[in-house]
C-alpha cells in the first residue's frame, strides 16, 4: 500500500520499490495479482513503460481477465507507441467486466477527483 501511496503523492519512481520488496517477502500471497497491477502502475509513471508492458503481461498469464491490469497493459502500450497491441488490448476491455468492489471503487471513494489526478499523471508522464 505504501507504493501506491507514493503514486497518488505523484512519487512514482521511489513507489516502485514499495511493491517490489513486498513481492519478494511473499511471493505467494493470493491477491499478488493486486500488487503486481500497482507494481506496474509505478513502472509506468515512473517513465519505464517497458517494464509496465513486461509486468503486465507476465501477470495477465495467471490471471487473463484481471480488468486493472489490462488497463494499465493498455496505458503502458500506448506510451510505448504499440498502437495494434494497444487495440487489441483494449478491444479485450471492452468484454471484460471490472470486479465487484475491486481496486477501481475503492480508489473512487478514496479519490472523489480520481478521474482527474490519473489523467494529470498520465500526461506529465507520457503526453496528452
Amino acid at each position: 500500500m505504501r507504493g501506491l501511496a507514493l503514486v497518488f503523492d505523484g512519487q512514482a519512481a521511489p513507489a516502485v520499490e514499495a511493491p517490489a520488496r513486498g513481492l519478494d517477502l511473499n511471493p505467494n500471497d493470493r491477491q499478488n495479482f493486486s500488487w503486481h497491477s500497482f507494481l506496474a502502475l509505478a513502472h509506468l509513471f515512473a517513465g519505464d513503460a517497458e517494464a509496465a508492458v513486461s509486468g503486465a503481461r507476465e501477470d495477465l498469464e495467471a490471471r487473463p481477465d484481471w480488468r486493472p491490469m489490462l488497463q494499465v497493459l493498455t496505458a503502458a502500450q500506448a506510451a510505448t507507441g504499440r498502437i495494434e497491441d494497444t487495440r487489441r488490448t483494449a478491444a479485450r476491455l471492452e468484454v471484460v467486466e471490472m470486479p465487484a468492489g475491486g481496486p477501481d471503487a475503492l480508489m473512487r471513494r478514496l479519490k472523489p477527483d480520481w478521474d482527474a489526478r490519473l489523467t494529470r499523471l498520465i500526461n506529465s508522464t507520457v503526453g496528452p
